[in-house]
């Protein structure tokens, strides 16, 4: 009988304990379905608690990779291409441009650079007896200031250069005629002179003192590159001793 009585009484605490007994609580991830309405955690912390709990963590899914326009090559357009009708310059030509005025009238003082030999072997040539005068009172009478002074009888002025002005008679040589005066270099005839007649030329210099120390009084054989026709201009003159245009108005052979 009382063995009957522990077993009731037994029984009645048991069934009490299981009714008072709080309901379990189940981890995140332990693969049971969540219950309708009740809010999930955020998908960082459900795979903090999955490496904890030792399940490997969901791999997180990359994002889609936006589709990108394949883009055509660039291509970086060639240069222009040189003209083909310009002519390049010779080495020659090149170091002949970089010449001044004075170096090519000490080269013209030895040979005449602007004609080739067999231009030079058709020129006909005429003894002469080559003096000097300078633009001062000495030889012409006139003075810096003085209406006329430097000014040749042709009109252009009396220049030392490439081409320099000399004078001359208008009956052997016209006004205009172009001369290689050996010593001296390539000349124009602008001037005469009183006593100028005949075989003589008279040879311009900038200063007196040039005349005695470069010159003097010779007897030289001149080269007559083209006869003038008794005119000259200091347009044509400019023309002769510019190094760009010096060749238009050369004579290309003689006369």
């Amino acid at each position: 009988m009382f063995l009957r009585v522990c077993a009731w009484w037994l029984a009645i605490w048991f069934a009490f304990s299981a009714w008072a007994a709080p309901p379990a609580v189940l981890a995140p991830g332990d693969g049971r379905e969540p219950e309708a309405g009740v809010p999930q955690a955020a998908s960082g912390i459900n795979r903090a608690a999955s490496a904890a709990a030792g399940a490997p963590a969901p791999a997180a899914t990359p994002a889609p990779a936006s589709p990108t326009k394949a883009r055509a090559p660039v291509s970086t357009p060639a240069p222009a291409a040189a003209a083909s009708n310009v002519a390049p310059v010779s080495a020659s030509a090149a170091a002949s441009m970089a010449l001044s005025a004075a170096d090519w009238m000490e080269r013209n003082k030895r040979a005449p650079s602007f004609h080739s030999p067999d231009q030079l072997r058709q020129c006909r040539r005429v003894v002469v007896t080559a003096t000097g005068y300078y633009a001062g009172p000495e030889s012409t009478g006139k003075r810096p200031g003085d209406p006329g002074y430097g000014i040749t009888f042709s009109g252009v002025r009396a220049r030392r250069d490439v081409y320099s002005t000399i004078a001359a008679d208008p009956a052997l040589f016209p006004i205009g005629t172009e001369l290689y005066v050996p010593g001296y270099g390539y000349a124009v005839v602008a001037d005469t002179g009183s006593s100028v007649k005949g075989h003589v030329i008279d040879l311009y210099f900038e200063r007196k003192d040039q005349i005695y120390r470069e010159w003097g009084k010779r007897r030289v054989e001149v080269l007559v590159l083209r006869l003038g026709d008794g005119k000259l201009t200091e347009e044509k003159m400019n023309r002769y001793n510019d190094l760009g245009g010096r060749r238009e108005v050369a004579s290309p052979g003689c006369f």
